[in-house]
C-alpha cells in the first residue's frame, strides 16, 4: 500500500484510522525510541515510504489542539516555500495524533540533530533547550572542515537556519529545542552533503499547545491574548554577550539576525506579506475533508494576526506590506 491509499480510511471528522487500516492490512511497524515515552510512537513501512505514528503528548495539558498546530504550521511553510515534515490527522486505539513522512529522501542520509553538532563544537552556552545562533553556525564550519562538506553548502545551513528561526518567530513555535532541528547528512564515500532538516516537531506552535481552559480565557479576553502573544519566546537565541534586555527575547533574536542580513530582512518580508493563517486554515480543511473547531479559529487567528502586526512594526514592514 502507498501512502496516499490511507487517505480511504479517513473519518468524518478528518481523522485517518488506523487501528482499522491495521486490521485490513499486513503492517511492519518498527518502534521509535526518541522524544516522549507517554505517547505512542512508531513507524510503519508502506510501499512508498515510511511514517511515523504518534499520538498525542500525554504529558501535557494543552493537547486538544496540538495534532491541528501540526498541519496549520505546515500549510504556512508552504506559503513562504520553507520545507516543513508532512502531518496529517490520525486515530489510533482511541486517542487522536498525527502521522509524518520520513524527512530523510534516500539511502546513505543520515539526520544529525543539532545537539550532537553542538556537543562536538568548541561552545560555551548550556544546550538543555535554548541554542546560540552564532554557536549553531559554528557548529556547522565543522562539517566543512572535518566531513568533507562544500563551504557554499555550510553557508546554506547557516542562511536558512536563519531563515527558520525567523519562521518560528512569526509561528511563535516554542520547542525549536537542539533535538527538534539538524542537518541531513549524506555520503557515498566520495562525496559528502548537508543540508538543513525539514522543520518537523511542530506541535508547540501558534499558541495551540495552551491548556483549553486558558484558551477559553483568551478568546473571552484579547488583552490577554496580546499579552500572551508577546511573551512566546523562542530556543534559538541569541549569544549572551550580544543580548539586549531592553528587547523581549524574541525581538532580539529578531533585529540579531535582520540588521545586518539582506537575507534574513528579505526572508522576514516575505513571511509578512505571504503568510495567510486564513488561508493556511482553508487548506487544512481542504486537505482533511473537515471543519477545524469554531473556537480553535476563533483564537488562533487573531493570535497570529497580533503576533505578525507586532514583527512588522519592529521592522517597519507595515507600511512596505502595504
Amino acid at each position: 500500500m502507498k501512502i496516499e491509499e490511507l487517505e480511504k480510511y479517513r473519518d468524518e471528522e478528518g481523522y485517518i484510522d488506523i487501528d482499522k487500516f491495521e486490521h485490513e492490512n499486513e503492517v511492519e511497524k518498527f518502534r521509535e525510541t526518541g522524544g516522549s515515552h507517554n505517547r505512542e510512537k512508531f513507524w510503519i513501512e508502506l510501499d512508498d515510504g515510511k511514517i511515523m505514528i504518534r499520538t498525542s503528548n500525554l504529558d501535557k495539558e494543552g493537547v486538544e489542539y496540538t495534532n491541528y498546530a501540526e498541519l496549520i504550521f505546515e500549510e504556512l511553510a508552504k506559503q513562504v516555500d520553507f520545507p516543513c515534515a508532512h502531518y496529517d490527522l490520525i486515530k489510533y486505539k482511541g486517542e487522536k495524533g498525527v502521522y509524518t513522512k520520513n524527512v530523510l529522501e534516500k539511502e546513505n542520509e543520515t539526520l544529525i540533530h543539532t545537539k550532537s553538532l553542538l556537543n562536538g563544537s568548541n561552545t560555551t552556552d548550556s544546550y538543555d533547550l535554548t541554542s546560540s545562533i552564532d554557536d549553531i553556525f559554528e557548529s556547522y564550519n565543522i562539517l566543512s572542515r572535518y566531513d568533507d562538506v562544500p563551504k557554499s553548502q555550510v553557508s546554506s545551513l547557516c542562511k536558512d537556519t536563519a531563515k527558520m528561526a525567523i519562521f518560528d518567530i512569526f509561528t511563535m513555535s516554542t520547542d525549536r529545542h537542539p533535538e527538534n532541528f539538524g542537518v541531513i547528512f549524506y555520503s557515498d564515500g566520495q562525496n559528502s552533503e548537508a543540508r538543513l532538516s525539514p522543520m518537523y516537531d511542530n506541535e508547540c506552535s501558534l499558541m495551540l499547545d495552551q491548556p483549553a481552559e486558558a484558551i477559553d480565557d483568551m478568546v473571552e479576553n484579547p488583552t490577554l491574548m496580546k499579552k500572551f502573544v508577546e511573551l512566546q519566546n523562542q530556543f534559538i537565541v541569541v549569544p549572551e554577550q550580544q543580548r539586549d534586555e531592553s528587547y523581549l527575547d524574541w525581538e532580539d533574536t529578531l533585529f540579531y539576525l535582520c540588521d545586518d542580513s539582506e537575507v534574513c530582512m528579505e526572508f522576514a518580508e516575505k513571511c509578512s506579506k505571504k503568510l495567510d493563517i486564513d488561508g493556511a486554515i482553508r487548506n487544512v480543511e481542504e486537505r482533511i475533508g473537515a471543519k477545524l473547531p469554531d473556537k480553535l479559529k476563533e483564537f488562533v487567528i487573531p493570535c497570529f494576526n497580533y503576533r505578525k502586526q507586532i514583527i512588522e512594526k519592529d521592522l517597519c514592514l507595515d507600511e512596505v506590506v502595504r
